[in-house]
C-alpha cells in the first residue's frame, strides 16, 4: 500500500509480495513489517477471489501469528470449494480440474510457460492448506502437464527462453515440496 487508495497493487499480487515482506520479518523482526503483515492477513482474510499462492501465504501467516486462522480461511473458501465445485473466480464457477484448466489456457500464447510457475506455486498452496488424495493429485497432474509443454521459443527471432526458467522453477519447487 503506498498510501493511495486509488493506486492498489492487483489482488493477485498479494501472495508473492507478502511473502518477501514475510521473509523480511522473519530475518529483521521489524515491528513495522509485522503490522504490514498483519494489513495483509486482513486483506487475504476478506478475499474472495483467489490466486495459487494465496495459500502458501495463508501457510506463512499461520507460522508467524502462532494461528491457523488463514489457511482455514483460504481452504475453506478457494480449494473446500473447488473440491465441491462451487467455487466462483473471476471468469465463472469451478472445480478443481477445470480451474487448473482454465490457468493452463489463461497463459497460454507468450506467456505459457508461466502456467507452471502458476500451478507449481498453487500445489504449493494446496497442500499448504491441507489438501490431500485426488484434490491434491489434480495440481500434481496439472504441474507435470506443463513441464511436458514448457516450451523455450527458440524458434522465434529474438527471443530465447521466453518464461522457461521461472515456469520451470516454479513447477519443480512445488513438485518438490510435496
Amino acid at each position: 500500500d503506498d498510501g493511495s487508495p486509488t493506486n492498489a497493487s492487483p489482488a493477485n499480487t498479494i501472495g508473492p509480495i507478502a511473502m518477501g515482506l514475510a521473509q523480511a520479518y522473519i530475518y529483521t523482526e521489524d515491528a513495522d513489517y509485522l503490522a504490514a503483515l498483519e494489513d495483509a492477513g486482513d486483506f487475504l482474510t476478506s478475499k474472495t477471489v483467489f490466486s495459487g499462492s494465496d495459500g502458501f501465504l495463508a501457510a506463512q501467516l499461520d507460522e508467524i501469528f502462532g494461528v491457523t486462522t488463514y489457511t482455514a480461511y483460504v481452504k475453506t473458501n478457494f480449494y473446500d470449494k473447488l473440491a465441491a465445485g462451487t467455487y466462483v473466480g473471476s471468469s465463472g464457477t469451478y472445480n478443481t480440474s477445470s480451474y487448473i484448466a482454465y490457468i493452463r489456457n489463461f497463459r497460454s500464447g507468450r506467456s505459457a510457460n508461466l502456467a507452471a510457475w502458476d500451478l507449481g506455486y498453487a500445489l504449493v498452496g494446496a497442500a499448504s492448506c491441507g489438501v490431500t488424495g485426488a484434490e491434491l493429485d489434480y495440481w500434481i497432474d496439472g504441474v507435470k502437464a506443463e513441464i511436458n509443454e514448457l516450451d523455450d521459443y527458440t524458434d522465434t527471432p529474438g527471443e530465447t527462453m521466453s518464461y522457461f526458467t521461472l515456469g520451470l522453477a516454479g513447477a519443480l519447487y512445488g513438485l518438490a515440496y510435496v
